[in-house]
């Protein structure tokens, strides 16, 4: 991690000239940004991934030492914005591809549940956006190895603190709009399916087929309690997309996994 944070460093005093003043970025600046946010995105996908909040947290801690407003500062905020969207598309499909699952089949099932019970109820479909795919792993793998399913962000937060959930959606640019009160959702699960073959595809969607019977089930249990089924058939919901975090287990041929749904109505951008 060290040397991430001494690295992004020394590139920025070879590049920049240090301006007290209000700084907007120019094209120069950006294509800085830029070089470093990709170097940053490899390590993250081939190493590093796990430090990846820790680089965030290094870089937020340098920020708040400098004066708002000047080159170094809109800079180095612009790169903590970057490491936030970094794209982990690299790390996700060499997941799945390693415990032998075909995962374009495994979403499309997923979604196609959903969208037969909202058929049911004469709502809109939902529908994927491949731009979104980086939070709903994020967490599942963050869940994966704190071995725990949770809302919280913070080990201090309520169980589903809304505020702090949005805020960590907004930092990787996912802003929804308000539509009746409804911006976005979670819904998460860990769950395991046994598998022998050399294809576990079948065996997973038979095992998240059981969790959204679940969710379903929560239908006649009052608002406090139904929260994933009213995501699941929420009207002014129409943005979704879901990904699985998956772990042998010391028992041959079980595998356990951890799986997170995110939500939105829609995308002001």
């Amino acid at each position: 991690m060290r040397k991430i944070i001494v690295f992004v460093c020394f590139f920025l005093v070879l590049n920049l000239n240090i301006v007290n003043c209000d700084y907007c970025l120019n094209d120069s600046d950006k294509k800085i940004v830029d070089k470093i946010g990709i170097k940053i995105e490899n390590i993250i996908n081939n190493k590093w991934f796990k430090y990846k909040n820790i680089l965030i947290v290094s870089l937020e801690k340098y920020l708040k030492k400098l004066e708002k407003g000047t080159k170094w500062y809109v800079l180095i905020d612009s790169l903590i914005s970057k490491t936030y969207t970094s794209s982990l598309k690299k790390t996700y499909m060499s997941h799945y591809k390693s415990y032998k699952i075909d995962y374009s089949r495994v979403k499309s099932y997923w979604l196609n549940i959903h969208n037969s019970a909202r058929i049911n109820l004469w709502v809109k479909n939902y529908s994927y956006d491949s731009r979104l795919d980086n939070t709903a792993y994020e967490w599942t793998t963050i869940q994966s190895w704190k071995w725990i399913m949770e809302h919280k962000r913070n080990p201090d937060d309520s169980y589903y603190d809304y505020n702090k959930i949005e805020d960590w959606f907004n930092k990787r640019w996912i802003n929804c709009k308000i539509k009746n009160g409804t911006t976005s959702s979670e819904s998460i699960w860990k769950f395991w399916y046994y598998c022998s073959d050399n294809d576990c595809t079948d065996e997973l969607t038979e095992s998240i087929k059981v969790i959204f019977d679940i969710y379903m089930a929560e239908k006649w249990t009052g608002r406090a309690n139904d929260a994933h089924y009213r995501a699941i058939t929420h009207p002014d919901i129409s943005k979704m997309w879901l990904w699985i975090s998956i772990r042998q287990t010391n028992e041959k041929d079980y595998y356990e996994y951890y799986i997170t749904t995110h939500y939105c109505t829609e995308f002001k951008n």
